[in-house]
């Protein structure tokens, strides 16, 4: 018969082998858990990075345009998706005209563009008026090559001679004056040969508002204009960087309003 004290011995001896058995098991748990899950979080960022990225918000009644950097070759929809008409391609294939039809669920949409790149996007059709998107903040940098229209400052309609230099300034470049941040854009207006069509507009906040809008053709209508149509009350300046709006040419419309007009 074995002595108390061994068999204590014994005993301590058996709990510390379980113990030491317990925490080996715990770290090969743990270290399992380690190595498994940076594969999780692999597979989930590989995920993200092939899915399209956002969902645009389309009317399913009226024409919507997308304006892109480079001209674009092709569109491309799944097949069964429901699209009205052709594209209308415009400003020398910078901007696509679409209408959807409704109670679709977000369709992918494909644009070759004529650089061999592609841009894809997914919009959502909804009862909303027609949009105007920019892709992945596009802005046509094409104007500096056509011939800017201003009003003289001696003319009736008296425009800001700062104003105007502003504005050519806008449509050479493109590029948004120092000290203006993006708006919403109004809708778009419809006159008897054209659609005035937002594209881009910010404001300093205090002040100025600018916008810029594309002059669209009704089908088969030619109209001719000028700076001064578009003048009226708060209108500080105008620019326009062509004369002639028909299913060929979209002339771009600047326009600077005062935000002190009462």
């Amino acid at each position: 018969m074995l002595p108390i004290c061994a068999k204590k011995l014994m005993l301590n001896n058996s709990v510390a082998i379980l113990v030491a058995s317990l925490c080996c098991v715990a770290a090969s748990s743990t270290a399992a858990a380690t190595k498994t899950k940076p594969k999780t979080i692999a597979a989930s960022t590989d995920q993200s990075t092939v899915a399209i990225a956002g969902v645009v918000s389309v009317s399913d009644f009226e024409l919507n345009t997308f304006v892109f950097s480079d001209p674009v070759k092709r569109i491309f929809f799944p097949a069964g998706s429901a699209v009205k008409g052709a594209p209308i391609y415009l400003q020398e294939n910078t901007q696509v005209m679409l209408q959807f039809d409704k109670g679709q669920k977000p369709i992918q949409m494909v644009a070759e563009l004529a650089n061999g790149g592609t841009e894809a996007i997914r919009v959502q059709p909804k009862a909303i008026p027609g949009v105007v998107h920019a892709v992945n903040g596009a802005r046509s940098s094409r104007t500096g090559s056509k011939r800017i229209v201003a009003q003289d400052s001696t003319s009736p309609a008296s425009p800001r001679a700062e104003d105007i230099e502003l504005l050519k300034k806008l449509a050479a470049t493109g590029e948004a004056p120092s000290g203006f941040d993006p708006i919403s854009l109004p809708r778009p207006t419809r006159f008897d040969k054209f659609t005035v069509v937002p594209l881009a507009g910010w404001s300093d906040g205090a002040t100025k508002r600018i916008i810029v809008f594309s002059l669209v053709a009704a089908q088969g209508q030619t109209a001719v204009v000028s700076p001064p149509q578009f003048y009226r009350q708060g209108i500080s300046a105008v620019v326009v960087d062509g004369d002639v709006v028909d299913n060929a040419n979209s002339p771009q419309l600047y326009v600077v309003e005062d935000l002190n007009n009462d």
